[in-house]
């Protein structure tokens, strides 16, 4: 288990050489990666005026710093990003891409919780020309390229994190409430593997409530109830870093703050998240998976489709966990994803690899991994 401290040794893990990276990722992956300084995307008279709508389920920080990224690859080129939010309602959402097909937008990306309900619109985008990139929880099958995150991965590492406080803070008893989206199987993946590994390392553990948690407001909300309910509960889980900050703010105004004693913990990372880990609150763990490296990816792949060049079907995020012994080494490394000299994290393996698995709807990051 790493805790990001040093950019090197830390977030990469071992250096695959050429002909290990190829056998364990696929010819395609090179393909995908290669030239990953914004020079190498300059597409010139060809990509200016060219319109790409973003879909995002909600308005919230996390999507704010992920967008920034993208706004910074897609101005140079000419690229035009319209951006909607779904304000949290599936349907909403489904009717911005159809407003986006409607509209003729050359590019189209995804970013929703659940994904149900976009096949059909994904099948009409690309009847009509349009390219399709899907950076949501679940696959959506037919788009050109899926970016997933490894849920379980994810869950499982801030488990182990959680465990290890457990078991030096709490004596090897915890009573855990935990704040997943109940509606995505994709995103409860995150939880449910954060359980599992809580069970299996330390000696009594009880879920003691299990609640709805995808906004802030739900987050606080439902955090505000265990704990009022449940009194004994020394830990949260949430799946998320916007259910997350609203725990963090029911569990502070509920006297929880000495971090010895309770402990939050969450998949995602964001600023203000970070700030929180830092000073030593009770926010004692975030999950990073690289996107500001993902979001600039992202453009720079929507830029190779505009520009008519293949891509890889699939991209799987995996990340690593900070505390707050890594904050300040996360922050210099998080903050340059356009850096010549950060490129090599694009082609590692061990923060986000491409696959040659073309992904229904349905499946998720760990069909893409395990062939």
């Amino acid at each position: 288990m790493h805790s990001v401290e040093d950019p090197e040794e830390e977030v990469t893990g071992r250096r695959l050489d050429r002909g290990e990276f190829l056998k364990a990722t696929g010819a395609v992956a090179l393909a995908g990666a290669i030239g990953t300084t914004p020079a190498a995307f300059a597409g010139g008279k060809q990509l200016k005026g060219k319109r790409v709508g973003e879909l995002i389920i909600v308005e919230a920080p996390f999507f704010n710093e992920f967008n920034s990224w993208l706004k910074k690859e897609f101005t140079p080129s000419g690229v035009r990003l319209t951006i909607a939010s779904a304000e949290g309602s599936a349907q909403k959402g489904q009717n911005i891409v159809e407003t986006f097909i409607a509209q003729d937008f050359d590019g189209i990306i995804i970013i929703t919780a659940p994904v149900t309900g976009f096949d059909a619109l994904v099948r009409r985008a690309k009847a009509d020309g349009k390219y399709v990139i899907n950076h949501s929880a679940g696959a959506i099958g037919g788009v050109d390229q899926n970016v997933q995150v490894d849920h379980a991965g994810a869950g499982a590492g801030i488990g182990r994190v959680a465990a290890g406080w457990a078991n030096t803070k709490a004596g090897g008893r915890i009573r855990v409430g935990i704040l997943t989206n109940l509606e995505d199987p994709d995103q409860k993946r995150r939880t449910d593997a954060a359980v599992a590994e809580l069970k299996k390392r330390v000696r009594d553990v009880e879920v003691v409530r299990t609640a709805q948690g995808q906004s802030a407001e739900q987050g606080a909300s439902a955090a505000a109830n265990m704990l009022q309910a449940e009194p004994d509960i020394n830990m949260i889980i949430t799946h998320n870093t916007v259910g997350g900050a609203g725990a963090f703010t029911a569990a502070t105004e509920a006297g929880k703050t000495n971090r010895d004693r309770f402990f939050l913990g969450s998949v995602d990372l964001e600023d203000a998240v970070l700030e929180r880990i830092q000073r030593g609150t009770i926010y004692q763990v975030g999950w990073s998976f690289f996107f500001s490296y993902s979001s600039t990816l992202m453009a720079r792949d929507m830029e190779r489709l505009l520009l008519g060049k293949r891509v890889g079907p699939t991209r799987v995020l995996i990340g690593r966990p900070v505390t707050r012994a890594g904050v300040a080494s996360y922050r210099k490394l998080i903050a340059q994803p356009r850096n010549p000299a950060y490129s090599k994290y694009y082609r590692d393996p061990n923060v986000m690899r491409y696959s040659n698995v073309r992904l229904r709807t349905g499946q998720n990051a760990a069909d893409a991994l395990k062939k």
